[in-house]
């Protein structure tokens, strides 16, 4: 009898193990700080004017059946309608929802909707590596709320330090993308993966 109960819980535990990181992070830093957040680091890029047209058109990779990737979804979109959303006055920001497909679909559609960022909404057992990949190879800097996606090669995330939020950047993921920070951001911020 001690037996099946220790093998039960054993194999309890090692499910519990195995589910963990398919069920996804929510953000620390709350969605509406982290689109300012976002506008404040893209200040910094050198090469963004050269990446973007007549707008920043900022594409959030969400999942229909996740609350907190739609509500993360639901703030960024409301954030860039707001007015003075955008902290250049020659460029609008606008948002669009791109419900996450495959790698081949996601491509697609940041080129069919002229996406020059992304915003990795709280996804949950998406291979982000792939979305990263699709990401870097079209020049998108990917942000994201959750520091384990910087793993997987997003750009930038947000994460909180003794009740602040903290800037991580990834600089190989961002380099890979194409950004071009100055080093007076460089010096401010949490610098993974140079």
């Amino acid at each position: 009898m001690k037996f099946r109960a220790r093998r039960t819980l054993v194999c309890s535990l090692l499910g519990l193990a195995l589910i963990a990181p398919i069920s996804g992070q929510e953000s620390a830093v709350p969605v509406g700080l982290q689109f300012d957040l976002m506008m404040k680091v893209l200040t910094f890029d050198r090469s963004l004017r050269n990446r973007v047209g007549d707008e920043l058109v900022i594409g959030v990779v969400c999942q229909k059946d996740v609350r907190e990737s739609q509500v993360a979804k639901d703030v960024l979109l409301a954030a860039a309608r707001a007015p003075g959303a955008s902290p250049w006055p020659d460029l609008p920001v606008r948002a669009v929802a791109l419900e996450i497909g495959s790698p081949a679909e996601l491509d697609a559609r940041l080129g069919r909707e002229g996406i020059d960022i992304v915003y990795l909404a709280s996804l949950r057992a998406v291979d982000i590596k792939a979305v990263v990949a699709v990401c870097q190879a079209r020049k998108i800097l990917s942000f994201t709320g959750v520091p384990a996606d910087l793993e997987a090669g997003a750009s930038v995330g947000f994460d909180l330090r003794e009740d602040r939020p903290v800037i991580i950047i990834n600089l190989a993921g961002a380099r890979r993308a194409g950004a071009d920070f100055s080093s007076k951001l460089l010096r401010l911020i949490r610098v993974v993966g140079d």
